[in-house]
């Protein structure tokens, strides 16, 4: 069968038929639902409407809506895979005694509820679960779902596929987390986007991938302050970057402004901080930095100004339907005032590409945005590649020097929101997409 719309009717007793409904004579076949394998009534749709199965809960041990819009593929066996069910596995966030509030999942549920929506546009169910919420031995989750604009609690089946967005690398690291992921793929559940990335992890498979090699600023682990010394002899600008950071959490840009001195800028809480730095004071700084965590060295790229500010380029890039990367969307980020980092919550803005590139370019413009698009085309599977991972999206910071060549900065695993609409909008779509072709639902969008 190819892949069709079906309605799923969810019974609590033994199925009795709507002797309204127009359909040919019903019968009993073997489905699956996510990891549930069932026996279902299928009633084949007439007049235009979609194909109806009716699976029974007794004995089913679950709690679902009683009707839900998806897709059926045939599958192994002569089986009929209803579907998809998404599990999104977060952490840290579940509010026992809010569990209908809208921030259910804190600066996630904006997102999870985005993702719910667009499940369901697309005839695929989503729901969000913690790690203490799958039953191993039964082969169920106790998870929420966003409906009827809350959210609402259900006992489903193990998902077709699971996206990790457990929020910070913390939450990451608890074993209650690393066994979930392992117990769901020794079930034969894919997950995708399993860790968030080191910095100097990525640099070095990067480094070693020649047809990327090229986008690389030159990067060093920091282990004292001669590394520092070292990248000063060949740029006068260098950035010091905790190797588990982001959001521009922790970077330190070193400048040399004098023959013995440095002007060092940070952000501290709220504020951009500048202090100046002699040779002689710079063993001192950076053993403090890397007593607290584990830095990288990086040698800055000259950029151009924008109206007397730095900007780079936020790209993010995303597999579709078919599992092939795409590019989602690019944005301009502006630093703010005194800032080191473009990074909005930091104080940076958003611009649109075109016209920054036509203002800082001219003629050159197009030339510069479709190396752009090259560098994204070859650094998305790269990194995936370098990494041995499935992932399903990559953010990425890119620049461009003065002279138009493409830098890559760093990536991120866990994209955090868009501010531009028709990034934020097509991001969702193609999560959804990507996440029915691993579980085995693929061309969602038609």
């Amino acid at each position: 069968m190819n892949r069709r719309a079906v309605d799923v009717q969810i019974v609590s007793r033994p199925a009795r038929l709507d002797r309204g409904r127009r359909s040919t004579a019903p019968r009993r076949v073997l489905a699956r639902l996510g990891g549930l394998k069932c026996t279902a009534l299928m009633l084949r749709g007439g007049g235009g409407t979609p194909t109806r199965f009716l699976i029974e809960t007794v004995g089913c041990d679950l709690a679902l809506p009683p009707l839900l819009a998806l897709n059926a593929v045939r599958g192994a066996n002569g089986e009929i895979r209803v579907g998809p069910l998404i599990g999104v596995l977060t952490a840290g966030h579940l509010a026992p005694n809010r569990p209908t509030a809208r921030a259910l999942f804190g600066h996630q549920s904006y997102l999870l509820r985005n993702l719910a929506r667009t499940a369901c546009q697309l005839r695929g169910f989503l729901f969000a679960f913690e790690p203490a919420g799958i039953d191993w031995a039964s082969g169920r989750i106790n998870g929420w779902t966003w409906a009827k604009d809350r959210w609402r609690e259900i006992r489903a089946p193990l998902p077709d596929v699971v996206y990790n967005r457990v929020p910070n690398r913390r939450l990451e690291a608890e074993s209650a987390v690393q066994q979930a992921i392992v117990g769901l793929r020794n079930r034969g559940v894919p997950v995708f986007n399993p860790f968030f990335i080191d910095k100097w992890r990525l640099y070095e498979c990067l480094q070693a991938d020649e047809s990327v090699a090229w986008y690389l600023p030159q990067t060093e682990p920091l282990t004292g302050w001669q590394v520092v010394a070292d990248a000063l002899a060949h740029s006068p600008l260098v950035y010091l970057k905790p190797r588990c950071g982001s959001l521009g959490d922790g970077i330190v840009r070193l400048e040399a402004v004098g023959r013995d001195t440095l002007r060092v800028r940070y952000r501290r809480g709220r504020s951009n901080r500048s202090r100046l730095l002699t040779a002689s004071s710079g063993p001192q700084f950076v053993a403090g930095l890397i007593a607290r965590r584990d830095y990288v060295c990086q040698r800055g790229v000259e950029l151009p100004l924008f109206r007397g500010r730095p900007f780079d380029v936020r790209v993010l890039a995303q597999k579709d339907g078919v599992g092939q990367w795409q590019l989602t969307g690019m944005g301009v980020r502006v630093a703010g005032a005194g800032a080191i980092t473009t990074h909005v919550p930091s104080g940076g803005s958003i611009a649109p590409l075109e016209p920054v590139l036509s203002e800082i370019f001219g003629e050159r413009a197009d030339r510069v945005k479709a190396d752009l698009r090259a560098a994204i085309a070859a650094l998305a599977p790269a990194v995936e590649r370098g990494l041995n991972a499935e992932f399903g999206e990559l953010s990425m910071d890119l620049g461009v020097d003065r002279t138009g060549r493409v830098w890559f900065f760093e990536a991120n695993s866990k994209p955090h929101k868009f501010d531009e609409d028709d990034i934020r909008l097509l991001s969702w779509r193609r999560t959804i997409e990507y996440a029915g072709y691993l579980g085995g639902f693929p061309h969602l969008g038609g």
